[in-house]
């Protein structure tokens, strides 16, 4: 607001009545879009309601805390016309206050106790010693187990995505994930290795942001790379894949297109011999007990 404009802030009053009210809504549909990759950062964050890839869960969370926090804002920014008309009737109760007499009556020796005991806190408590302690022990992490954290946290991204993982781990900045597919046409394998690379280059983005100044130390601030092998039903693997962590930054940057991005990862997907040759096997015995 700028005193002497009328007109103006008038102007600016109603534009904040009109589109106030509609942030909740459009945060709430960013959300169920998982816009950015925001449902995915919230979820890395443990945030309550929410999980990876958006949808209708996590919108309605959103909405519900925006409406409250609005409620909160509206509700704080009438409390002081409320003081300020009670402070008519309380008249009587501050010329009483004024008098000093709880006042004098108290005893100056409290206050000194009251410094003697904030210190107490400050050195025995919360305060310095519970900080020191807990960075300390950050900086106590070896690499191996922030490689291990690293791992169990993309894991479990993938997990919460309901893919049935075998084993991982997690070598030389290169994650490891092994799980069982029960994709049945070659199109649905290739849907679940465009979701996997979506959800790494999401992940690979968390880490050199979010997780690296929130957990810093705790956690490998980029990845080197992902190897994916995927199983069949009967654990018999089918297909493996790399992506290098390099191409996954260089497309979230938006330095390489979808189609480049998905050709790299095609050319690094390797076929079992057993794969190849499992339908060939499985006539050749069904001719053999023929016969």
């Amino acid at each position: 607001m700028i005193p002497g404009r009328t007109l103006r802030n008038l102007i600016v009053s109603v534009v904040y009545l009109v589109c106030f009210p509609l942030v909740p809504f459009i945060l709430s549909y960013a959300v169920f879009a998982n816009y950015n990759q925001i449902s995915d950062r919230l979820a890395m964050r443990d945030t309550p309601g929410f999980a990876p890839g958006g949808g209708a869960k996590p919108a309605a969370v959103t909405f519900v805390a925006l409406l409250v926090t609005i409620s909160v804002i509206a509700s704080l920014s009438v409390a002081p016309f409320i003081v300020l008309a009670d402070n008519g009737d309380s008249s009587d109760v501050s010329t009483e206050d004024d008098t000093g007499v709880e006042r004098d009556n108290s005893p100056a020796v409290d206050d000194e106790d009251d410094g003697d005991d904030a210190d107490g806190i400050g050195t025995d408590g919360f305060g310095e010693r519970s900080f020191l302690d807990n960075s300390s022990s950050e900086e106590d992490i070896s690499e191996e187990e922030r490689e291990e954290n690293t791992h169990k946290a993309f894991q479990e991204m993938l997990i919460n995505e309901g893919y049935e993982i075998t084993d991982g781990r997690m070598e030389e900045g290169i994650i490891y994930i092994e799980y069982r597919s029960y994709a049945e046409d070659r199109g649905e394998v290739f849907a679940e290795i465009t979701d996997f690379a979506e959800h790494y280059t999401a992940y690979d983005d968390i880490l050199q942001n979010e997780m690296s100044e929130e957990y810093e130390g705790v956690f490998k601030e980029q990845t080197e790379g992902l190897r994916v092998t995927i199983l069949d039903h009967n654990d018999v693997e089918q297909r493996s894949y790399s992506i290098e962590g390099e191409w996954a930054r260089a497309y979230y940057a938006g330095e390489i297109s979808d189609e480049e991005d998905g050709d790299r990862i095609e050319d690094t997907i390797e076929v079992p011999d057993q794969a190849d040759n499992g339908g060939d096997d499985d006539n050749n015995s069904n001719s053999n007990n023929n016969d």
